[in-house]
């Protein structure tokens, strides 16, 4: 399980809009994202049991805390691919989370959302308080730190799998910081690790903290320092205040290779700093190094190559299109300037007039021309951006998966982790199927989840969720939207009213229409209608193409009886 802060995306707007657009998203992602649904909601802290007067509850209270500019927080809880919580769950982790950030008291509007395999909670919290209506601190303001908390209690009480660089973990002893002195001293930054894993690749600073610690302790002075790094592709140099190590051409932060890399340590075993001495000769960057040996040993040598001739290639052409440019905009202004030096050349005494004119009219084709130029350069971008665009080029497991198939890509997408790949046992050849995986509602399973009904598909995945007065649909194949309608008509009876996307919708109408299931929107019957119409100009026109074929004959069957009874009597 992660856990992430998300910082208000419009930090201009005012309290009240940016507690409507969050709880309406929080409860309704469908309408920001078509893939992503909520599938449980629940709220806290709340006098009114309606949502929209729980919203403006929550408007008051926050315009409440006036030295706050914005004291509704954001926070996301998410599950590993493969890990399905319960409402239950989703209760206990709000327990969780509100005790530890000390706001039992606060109001909090929380939903779990699905997107593809994988869920995710949202969870929206009102620091004000709702006694004095003052903006209160979560954790004295290190609210993240207690984010890392919150999941290492809701992993061990719910038992979920462990994230591999887990800041926490809960012992005999209570919550510990987990892993040894040695990993703490490596460890990364979430975003370099996701770059890691996305690309295959080592990083920079990955690549600094193998070498530089060792190069560092066997320096005997800053000019040893700076030769032994020139060796490996990198240099050590002043910025602002501090220094910053380039590995290659990539700046990282000494401190984060090793604490003992900081400016102020090696002054005080070296000296004060010197620079490189002037003509040192530094070799290139690091190759390209594969993130962990199952990358190295699913190709990561030829994805590294074919990845960094598109970006050059990708370079090569953004340089060659910024060069035409910039001499077609040269070329113009010079042109313009040469016209006005000719158009205005001679004695313009007592014309004035004109020349004001002239001007007028001169400038006036001259700023069409700039005008075209500059309709003729967005072209240009924008076909450069269809040949190619940018980050066309595939994550190192979607290459894997490509060229050698999906168990190589999950051994990479596994490798270093707790979790191992999932165990399967598979045919060495294809399955003979006598038809479709999934048809209607017989080949669903239902699973009893609180007070809701889940219905998974013949993959595991959920389609529907029957919640008591509605059935949400998650999944719009026709074989999910088909069994929805079953269970929806057996349940409710005749008049069923449907709500969603457009594509949903004509999918609804033309199940309902074929398989005889009223649909009782009004805006929807004319719809209905037509495809009733059609559906009976498809069976006269199969009725007349039928007609029209010749008839089998008649000779044939006696001819067939004679052959068996025939063979009968033989025998």
């Amino acid at each position: 399980m992660i856990g992430k802060k998300f910082s208000n995306p419009f930090p201009s707007s005012g309290k009240a809009s940016r507690v409507k657009w969050l709880a309406n998203y929080i409860v309704s992602p469908e309408k920001e994202n078509g893939t992503e649904k909520c599938v449980y909601s629940g709220t806290r802290g709340f006098l009114s049991d309606k949502f929209v007067a729980q919203k403006a509850e929550m408007i008051a209270l926050s315009e409440e805390a006036i030295r706050s500019k914005d004291p509704v927080e954001h926070y996301v809880l998410s599950w590993r691919e493969g890990e399905w919580p319960t409402p239950q769950h989703i209760e206990m982790a709000v327990d969780i989370l509100m005790g530890e950030f000390g706001m039992e008291d606060h109001q909090c509007i929380y939903g779990l959302h699905q997107d593809t395999d994988n869920f995710h909670l949202h969870i929206m919290l009102n620091r004000a308080d709702p006694l004095s209506g003052r903006a209160e601190r979560i954790n004295k303001g290190f609210d993240i730190e207690a984010l890392h908390k919150v999941i290492a209690r809701i992993e061990h009480e719910q038992g979920w799998s462990r994230e591999e660089h887990g800041r926490y973990e809960v012992s005999n002893e209570g919550i510990v910081r987990s892993g040894s002195p040695e990993k703490e001293k490596n460890r990364k930054p979430s975003r370099i690790r996701d770059a890691e894993r996305r690309t295959g690749e080592k990083s920079a600073l990955s690549i600094a903290q193998e070498r530089v610690p060792t190069i560092a302790r066997e320096a005997a002075g800053w000019q040893d320092f700076h030769g032994k790094l020139a060796e490996e592709g990198m240099d050590y140099r002043l910025r602002g205040a501090g220094a910053v190590l380039l590995v290659g051409d990539t700046p990282t932060k000494p401190s984060d290779v090793d604490r003992k890399l900081g400016l102020k340590t090696l002054e005080k075993r070296w000296g004060p700093f010197e620079p490189s001495v002037p003509g040192m000769e530094k070799k290139s960057a690091p190759a390209p190094e594969p993130v962990n040996d199952t990358a190295k040993a699913l190709g990561f040598g030829n994805y590294a190559k074919a990845r960094r001739l598109h970006l050059d290639g990708r370079k090569e052409a953004k340089d060659e299109l910024n060069r035409r440019i910039t001499a077609e905009r040269k070329a113009l202004i010079e042109r313009q300037r040469e016209e006005r030096q000719k158009t205005f050349a001679g004695r313009w005494k007592g014309r004035g007039a004109e020349l004001n004119a002239l001007r007028s009219v001169l400038a006036a084709q001259q700023a069409g021309a700039r005008a075209e130029l500059q309709d003729r350069i967005k072209e240009l971008r924008k076909q450069f951006l269809t040949e190619y665009p940018s980050g066309f080029f595939p994550d190192f497991e979607e290459w894997v998966r490509k060229t050698r198939g999906k168990e190589a890509a999950d051994r990479y997408r596994y490798s270093g982790k707790t979790q191992k790949v999932p165990a399967e046992i598979r045919p060495t050849g294809p399955v003979r199927t006598n038809g479709p995986d999934t048809r209607d509602i017989r080949d669903y399973l239902p699973e009893v989840f609180g007070r809701e009904v889940r219905y998974s598909n013949a993959q595991g995945k959920t389609a529907f969720v029957d919640s008591g007065p509605k059935i949400s649909v998650l999944d719009q194949s026709e074989a999910s939207v088909l069994a929805a309608l079953q269970l929806a008509r057996q349940k409710y009876g005749k008049d069923l009213v449907v709500s969603g996307p457009e594509e949903f919708q004509t999918t609804v109408v033309r199940l309902a229409v074929r398989t005889n299931i009223a649909i009782a929107n009004p805006e929807l019957q004319e719809r209905i209608q037509r495809e009733k119409e059609q559906i009976a100009a498809e069976r006269e026109q199969q009725r007349q193409k039928n007609k029209a074929l010749p008839p089998r004959s008649v000779e044939s069957r006696p001819e067939q009886q004679q052959r068996k009874r025939g063979k009968g009597l033989e025998l």
